[in-house]
């Protein structure tokens, strides 16, 4: 298997404007993606915090995933991960999705970290 050729590409931080070079493997990427890669390169403090929200964001999505994978409609976890960013921002406190009396799906953010619940009531009843 060979490898693809890199492209050398001049890419600037959208925070602080610092240049960099880059390689990539298209040779004529798009504006996004040379930002993206300008953002992941730069060590200021707005990339290294927008590098940070996005690897919560992306952990958190898997643990919604992963938690609400079994016994509940998919539709649980396609509700919840979209509010991740809002929740990180501070748009809005917490997301909660109740289904029945005995489910509810519940996504927080506080202090630094985010919160995500599933609360599974098993009611068994017997006549015999």
């Amino acid at each position: 298997m060979s490898n693809p050729e890199k492209h050398v590409h001049t890419a600037v931080c959208p925070f602080c404007g610092q240049v960099t070079q880059i390689e990539l493997e298209t040779a004529e990427p798009s504006d996004q993606s040379l930002e993206a890669a300008a953002v992941k390169a730069c060590e200021c403090g707005e990339a290294v915090l927008l590098r940070r929200k996005q690897a919560k964001i992306a952990d958190a999505k898997d643990c919604i995933t992963e938690k609400f994978k079994s016994g509940v409609p998919s539709c649980v976890a396609e509700l919840l991960a979209p509010a991740l960013k809002y929740l990180f921002d501070g748009a809005i406190d917490e997301i909660s999705i109740k289904i029945n009396p005995e489910f509810t799906g519940k996504v927080a953010f506080t202090g630094d970290n985010f919160t995500i619940e599933r609360k599974d009531v098993l009611k068994t009843r017997e006549e015999i």
